[in-house]
Protein backbone atom coordinates (compact mmCIF):
# COMPACT_ATOMS: atom_id res chain seq x y z
CA UNK A 1 0.00 0.00 0.00
CA UNK A 2 1.44 3.43 -0.92
CA UNK A 3 0.05 6.25 0.35
CA UNK A 4 1.18 10.80 0.13
CA UNK A 5 4.65 11.24 -0.99
CA UNK A 6 7.20 14.19 0.39
CA UNK A 7 9.94 14.49 -0.82
CA UNK A 8 13.10 16.36 1.02
CA UNK A 9 16.27 17.91 -0.64
CA UNK A 10 19.91 18.05 1.45
CA UNK A 11 20.95 21.38 -0.96
CA UNK A 12 24.16 21.34 0.14
CA UNK A 13 25.02 17.52 -0.85
CA UNK A 14 22.44 17.54 -3.76
CA UNK A 15 24.06 20.26 -5.57
CA UNK A 16 27.47 19.00 -4.72
CA UNK A 17 26.97 15.40 -6.40
CA UNK A 18 25.45 17.48 -9.63
CA UNK A 19 28.63 19.85 -9.45
CA UNK A 20 31.01 16.49 -8.95
CA UNK A 21 28.98 14.65 -12.23
CA UNK A 22 28.68 17.59 -14.54
CA UNK A 23 28.99 21.54 -13.74
CA UNK A 24 26.66 22.63 -16.22
CA UNK A 25 23.90 19.66 -15.65
CA UNK A 26 20.65 20.77 -14.78
CA UNK A 27 17.75 19.89 -12.44
CA UNK A 28 14.37 19.67 -13.91
CA UNK A 29 12.15 19.46 -10.29
CA UNK A 30 9.24 18.72 -11.56
CA UNK A 31 10.22 15.62 -13.63
CA UNK A 32 12.20 14.42 -10.79
CA UNK A 33 9.56 14.71 -8.21
CA UNK A 34 7.09 13.06 -10.65
CA UNK A 35 9.89 10.43 -11.15
CA UNK A 36 10.03 9.77 -7.51
CA UNK A 37 6.45 9.57 -6.75
CA UNK A 38 6.09 7.18 -9.52
CA UNK A 39 9.11 5.05 -8.27
CA UNK A 40 7.46 4.44 -5.04
CA UNK A 41 3.91 3.86 -6.76
CA UNK A 42 2.14 6.86 -4.34
CA UNK A 43 -0.88 8.02 -4.25
CA UNK A 44 -0.28 11.26 -4.20
CA UNK A 45 2.41 14.22 -3.82
CA UNK A 46 2.10 16.56 -1.15
CA UNK A 47 5.41 18.34 -2.11
CA UNK A 48 9.12 18.84 -2.20
CA UNK A 49 11.18 20.72 0.72
CA UNK A 50 14.63 21.81 -0.78
CA UNK A 51 16.80 22.78 2.52
CA UNK A 52 19.92 24.63 2.04
CA UNK A 53 21.88 27.19 4.79
CA UNK A 54 23.83 30.31 4.52
CA UNK A 55 27.41 30.16 5.38
CA UNK A 56 28.37 30.85 9.23
CA UNK A 57 29.23 34.70 9.52
CA UNK A 58 32.73 35.48 8.34
CA UNK A 59 32.79 32.29 6.16
CA UNK A 60 33.39 33.44 2.86
CA UNK A 61 36.86 34.44 2.51
CA UNK A 62 37.77 34.02 -0.81
CA UNK A 63 36.86 35.40 -4.36
CA UNK A 64 35.70 31.92 -5.24
CA UNK A 65 33.71 31.31 -2.01
CA UNK A 66 31.86 34.62 -3.10
CA UNK A 67 30.98 34.04 -6.92
CA UNK A 68 29.74 30.47 -5.28
CA UNK A 69 27.23 32.33 -2.52
CA UNK A 70 26.02 34.61 -5.14
CA UNK A 71 25.42 32.09 -7.99
CA UNK A 72 23.60 30.02 -5.48
CA UNK A 73 20.99 32.87 -4.49
CA UNK A 74 20.59 33.41 -7.53
CA UNK A 75 19.51 29.65 -7.99
CA UNK A 76 17.31 30.09 -5.19
CA UNK A 77 15.54 32.78 -6.60
CA UNK A 78 14.82 30.90 -9.59
CA UNK A 79 13.50 28.45 -8.06
CA UNK A 80 10.66 30.75 -6.10
CA UNK A 81 10.28 31.99 -9.27
CA UNK A 82 9.40 29.17 -11.25
CA UNK A 83 8.08 26.87 -8.32
CA UNK A 84 5.16 27.02 -6.26
CA UNK A 85 5.57 28.26 -2.88
CA UNK A 86 4.97 24.66 -1.70
CA UNK A 87 8.27 23.28 -3.29
CA UNK A 88 10.68 26.35 -1.70
CA UNK A 89 8.99 26.33 1.49
CA UNK A 90 11.45 25.40 3.49
CA UNK A 91 14.46 27.30 1.56
CA UNK A 92 15.71 30.45 3.61
CA UNK A 93 14.28 32.84 1.56
CA UNK A 94 13.37 34.93 4.67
Amino acid sequence: MSGKVIIFIDGSNFLGICREFDPTFQIDFDRLAQTLVKAVKGESYEGTYYYASYPPEGHLKTAEEKEHFIKQQGFFEAMEAVAPRSWTEAVAFK
